[in-house]
């Protein structure tokens, strides 16, 4: 591997608070903090887990509580490896070895072009995006069909992007050394890197309007 994807001592990600940030749903962890803060202003429970109060919360939705610089560093190789071995509990060698391998990941729907990035991200990180992860093919279903088979190749079609999908995984074990099942797990962990993302220019999008 040529790179070192270890962080630097300082990096935002290494934050005790920022895995709930990044792996927990937005609006449950907007939610916490907020009825955390009526409780040390001195709101008992029962106000703070009212149904009143719980709804003027969710009446607005939250898509990501992520900071600007905590993406630029997650929009790197190092945040990247990091948010795939966070999530697998892979240590940054083997998490590394299964990003690299398959490189670039068929994680993008095939219409994807990354316009929604534009005016949010920095076009060197809009090009790392798109080296990292290729069109699935021309069929974009192909990510609702291991979404719903829990990342397993359905049993059918037996060809098209299917079969395409399955050698895919199969590459990438063959290249690592590793069960077809642990990179089925990784490609899932990065299709949600590459959500966490977009979610968090959704939010920013939100927030200008």
């Amino acid at each position: 591997m040529s790179l070192d994807y270890h962080l630097s001592p300082d990096s935002l990600l290494l934050r005790p608070d920022v895995p709930k940030r990044v792996f927990c749903d937005p609006n449950q962890y907007v939610a916490c903090q907020r009825m955390q803060d009526l409780q040390e202003l001195g709101f008992s429970l029962d106000k703070a887990f009212s149904p009143r109060y719980r709804a003027d919360i969710e009446a607005v939705p939250v898509y990501s509580v992520l900071t600007q610089e905590e993406v630029d560093e997650l929009l790197t190789p190092a945040g990247a490896v990091w948010f795939l071995s966070h999530a697998t509990e892979l240590d940054v060698w083997e998490a590394s070895r299964l990003y690299e391998a398959g490189i670039p990941w068929p994680l993008r729907p095939h219409d994807d072009a990354l316009q929604w990035a534009n005016g949010f991200l920095k076009q060197e990180q809009i090009d790392y995006l798109s080296r990292l992860f290729q069109p699935v093919g021309r069929h974009g279903q192909i990510i609702i069909e291991l979404e719903a088979n829990g990342w397993e190749a359905p049993k059918q079609p037996d060809g098209g992007p299917v079969k395409q999908v399955r050698a895919y995984w199969k590459h990438v074990a063959k290249a690592t050394n590793e069960d077809i099942h642990m990179v089925r797990w990784v490609a899932r962990i990065l299709h949600d890197y590459y959500k966490c993302i977009r979610q968090f220019v959704k939010q920013q999008r939100m927030d200008r309007s």
